[in-house]
């Protein structure tokens, strides 16, 4: 007697989500053409890119890429004193929604199941090398870049290159 019910609830829920599922990608691609450029990225989908697109505005309003990080709140907490800076964990600040769809979409890239891409690989070598080649500079200043540093470097430019020019606009130098 339940079972009828249950099947024909699930059958209801499921229905509702692709329906759902149909109505936001069409609003995103119609709309929001930006969501496409994102949606290219595996482990990014529909509503991934339309919330950032819509959480992010006018990107012009940002003069640097990083800051779009910071606005987000996916930057370094910071605790200075004296010539101490250690860099602790980011800050958690901004749309925590934005944050939570974003590392679920960086678990999948980085995760065992996301197909090989330049995305992956830099993911990757930056998550075994620890810090970023210019983390190492500033605390060492160990001259030009060898190893690993170097390897990252390289890998992030091959990377930045395979983006869309307009991606590409306002990146770091």
């Amino acid at each position: 007697m339940i079972a009828p019910s249950v099947q024909a609830m699930e059958e209801l829920s499921w229905r509702i989500k692709l329906l759902l599922d149909r109505e936001i990608r069409t609003l995103a691609h119609t709309k929001y053409p930006e969501t496409t450029w994102l949606e290219q990225i595996p482990g990014v989908g529909p509503i991934t890119a339309l919330y950032f697109v819509l959480k992010i505005g006018d990107p012009a309003r940002f003069e640097r890429v990083r800051d779009v990080g910071a606005f987000i709140g996916l930057c370094p907490r910071r605790d200075q004193s004296g010539e101490n800076d250690p860099q602790l964990r980011i800050s958690k600040r901004g749309d925590a929604y934005l944050r939570r769809l974003l590392v679920s979409s960086a678990q999948y890239i980085l995760g065992p199941f996301a197909p090989p891409s330049a995305l992956r690989q830099y993911g990757l070598a930056l998550a075994a090398g620890g810090h970023r080649p210019s983390q190492k500079a500033r605390r060492g200043g160990r001259g030009p870049q060898t190893g690993r540093a170097a390897l990252n470097s390289v890998e992030k430019q091959e990377f930045l290159s395979s983006l869309p020019p307009a991606a590409r606009k306002n990146e770091d130098p």
